[in-house]
């Protein structure tokens, strides 16, 4: 009777640790524009929404890669308060001005509108799965992403959007 007991016990404790799933809302980067419409992709520093330093241009043969790398990096919803993308981020601008910035704690999309003639930051609720995922990819473009042979140094400038075209 004993050993029955433990047996039963026994899988009361480990059935819940066999049927365990993910309840992770796994999701990837959906882009609103074909890579055709890319103008440039920079690795930023973002200090805040619309304050962004240039660490890096990615050089143009190393852009459609990274462009598949982004749709492919492991993404999850969250629906907590939403953060806004800090640190390093790659931002992709397109031909029309409008950008995205992809950031290891909240990836947004900023668009221009034309009537309020104003940036709008359309919040994702993606963040990356796993960040060291998204770090391994920074790096992986900061020492691929040098159009010339010397280093350049992340801007002290602000990156100045409103330079950027609109429609």
């Amino acid at each position: 009777m004993k050993k029955v007991i433990m047996i039963l016990s026994l899988i009361i404790v480990l059935l819940p640790l066999v049927g365990c799933v993910d309840l992770v809302d796994k999701a990837e980067w959906e882009f609103d524009y074909e890579y055709s419409q890319i103008k440039e992709i920079k690795i930023v520093y973002c200090k805040e929404l619309g304050e962004y330093y240039t660490i890096r241009n990615i050089h143009r043969s190393y852009r459609e890669d990274l462009y598949g790398d982004i749709e492919c990096l492991n993404m999850q919803h969250y629906y907590a308060d939403v953060a806004s993308p800090k640190g390093e981020c790659f931002m992709i601008i397109y031909d029309d001005g409008n950008y995205d910035l992809i950031s290891r704690a909240e990836s947004k999309k900023v668009r221009y509108n034309s009537e309020s003639k104003e940036w709008e930051y359309h919040d994702s609720y993606l963040q990356c799965y796993d960040a060291s995922e998204f770090y391994i990819l920074i790096d992986r473009y900061l020492d691929n992403s040098i159009e010339t042979e010397e280093w350049q140094p992340m801007s002290t400038e602000p990156i100045d959007v409103s330079l950027f075209p609109k429609d």
